[in-house]
């Protein structure tokens, strides 16, 4: 149990997918069987919302959760919430607008219940590693907090702020913050989705080759791994100036890339 938390500290995808599996292992240990449900539903939430973050296809994780969830009338009850929190956060990244009639719908409850369900967040934000990370994921998704709100949202969760899954979520709130990525992926290699949004920086910079390097490595290890949505590469024009990416060029500003 105890290093299949670890992992979710950890924080990066691949992470929590070895998480994943280990609590689903000791799922068939009676004595902690209760407990490895419980991590299991919640880190199969956690791997569906990166999933969704990345823009990689849909695994099922949280499919998964909810079966999990229903195992139990205390864990459905308990994870209620969280997991219908988490199914509003579909493909919105770091600043990135709904874009499509599907995001839309999804995003309609979050709409229409923000503020309860933001107080409701708040309320439980360090009840756990998932309820922590959706106080940040809801915040940074649907209340448009400033740099300085921000920075005040660790407040609420202080059993968790220091853990790598959280430096990540502060690090893409709204725009993310090159940085804190850097130190993410220096101290952890295994955090290869930091990637993408170093690719972005470079990008955003007129660093192209930079740009290409990284998203090389992002799309290595996203294919390694499993499948992309859409390809993480670049395509130039002719006279290299204009580059399409997975994820807007107008959700992210120069400023934002050079966050501290």
């Amino acid at each position: 149990m105890a290093a299949a938390a670890a992992l979710v500290r950890a924080g990066c995808l691949d992470c929590l997918i070895e998480a994943l599996r280990a609590y689903e292992a000791l799922r068939s240990v009676p004595a902690v069987a209760v407990e490895a449900t419980a991590g299991a539903a919640r880190t199969a939430t956690l791997v569906a919302i990166r999933e969704r973050e990345l823009g990689l296809e849909d695994s099922g994780a949280l499919t998964e959760a909810r079966q999990l969830a229903a195992s139990s009338p205390e864990l459905s009850a308990a994870l209620s919430l969280p997991i219908e929190v988490a199914d509003t956060l579909a493909g919105r990244g770091a600043g990135s607008q709904i874009v499509s009639d599907a995001q839309m719908l999804a995003a309609g409850p979050a709409f229409r219940n923000r503020i309860e369900w933001t107080e409701s967040l708040r309320v439980r934000a360090d009840e756990n590693e998932l309820s922590a990370y959706l106080w940040l994921a809801f915040n940074c998704t649907y209340n448009s907090p400033t740099d300085a709100v921000i920075e005040t949202l660790n407040e609420s969760v202080p059993a968790w702020r220091d853990t790598s899954l959280i430096r990540f979520k502060i690090a893409t709130c709204t725009a993310f913050r090159t940085p804190p990525l850097k130190e993410l992926l220096e101290g952890d290699p295994r955090f290869l989705e930091v990637t993408y949004y170093l690719g972005l920086a470079a990008m955003i910079q007129g660093d192209l080759d930079g740009a290409d390097a990284q998203f090389e490595r992002a799309y290595t290890w996203a294919t390694t791994a499993r499948e992309l949505q859409g390809k993480a590469e670049l395509v130039y024009d002719p006279a290299g100036l204009i580059c399409t990416m997975t994820i807007p060029l107008d959700s992210v500003t120069p400023e934002a890339a050079g966050r501290n």
